[in-house]
């Protein structure tokens, strides 16, 4: 097992959880992030939320094909991800604004992790292996918790930063 599994103990969490429909949700830690490029000194990765989900995901997350002609957009939500998932897919496209017309943008760039959110959402790893190359991924991971390959192989990637205060007025 690569991940560690905490049981949020928050006693305000633990009080609502029933109440705000919260009960599944746990925190997890990766054990192995050797791979990951960090030269911070002592740098550990930090626990994230997550719901129980994420546990029968596990090794498909960490397992999931990498090719170097992947586009991967990586941030912390409420980051403009959208307009740069969008921007990149047609820049990759030629401009080809009909295209982007005819096909949502959760499925010309699903959002990799979604999965991990609900079983109810139906979606698997397997949706993101079988998208017709150079395929496009959007994610929200944080790095420890990013596919093996992923590290390996080096696809295309852009990462979004942004003024953690404007993210925090984004969420209004």
């Amino acid at each position: 097992m690569s991940f560690e599994y905490i049981e949020i103990t928050d006693p305000l969490f633990v009080e609502n959880k029933e109440q705000t429909g919260e009960e599944n949700y746990i925190m997890v830690r990766a054990k192995q992030y050797s791979d990951v490029p960090i030269k911070i000194p002592n740098w550990v990765p930090h626990a994230h939320c997550f719901t129980t989900e994420f546990k029968r995901h596990e090794k498909e997350l960490l397992e999931a094909e990498v090719y170097p002609d992947d586009v991967w957009v990586l941030s912390y939500p409420k980051s403009g991800t959208t307009w740069i998932q969008e921007m990149a897919w047609l820049i990759c496209n030629d401009l080809n604004f009909e295209a982007a017309r005819a096909k949502k943008i959760s499925a010309r760039f699903p959002f990799l992790e979604i999965g991990l959110q609900s079983a109810a959402l139906h979606f698997s790893f397997k949706d993101v292996q079988d998208m017709p190359r150079p395929r496009f991924i959007k994610s929200h991971l944080p790095v420890s918790m990013l596919p093996k390959r992923y590290w390996e192989v080096k696809p295309k990637t852009i990462h979004i930063r942004r003024n953690p205060k404007s993210v925090a007025v984004s969420y209004f």
